[in-house]
């Protein structure tokens, strides 16, 4: 069965209501490293295989419905704004008189 990936030229790719690249690839990367941590805590904890392959699907499942609520409050570029925010100076130190100066001015 095919998925219908993208819906036109402007709008942004939506995959199953994961919608913009952003969240695609961060889905992605969680899936990958959900998998590679149940392989190697089969290998290292003395578990049944049919937990390790629940616990595995729980934790993808939680990822996928978060990436879903979150792209869908958010929008498509809602996880690069959310980054940039990250960016920004919680606090402004202003050493310097001038720029109150430079305001006056105005």
């Amino acid at each position: 069965m095919p998925y219908e990936i993208n819906k036109g030229a402007d709008r942004p790719p939506q995959v199953r209501g994961v919608v913009g690249m952003d969240y695609l690839i961060l889905l992605v990367k969680w899936i990958i490293s959900i998998v590679v941590m149940g392989g190697l805590s089969a290998v290292f904890v003395p578990l049944p295989g049919w937990m390790i392959f629940v616990a595995c699907a729980v934790g993808i499942y939680i990822v996928y419905m978060g990436l879903v609520k979150r792209s869908v409050n958010q929008g498509a570029g809602g996880y690069e704004r959310a980054q940039a925010r990250k960016k920004l100076p919680g606090i402004l130190t202003v050493r310097q008189d001038s720029v109150y100066r430079n305001l006056r001015k105005r």
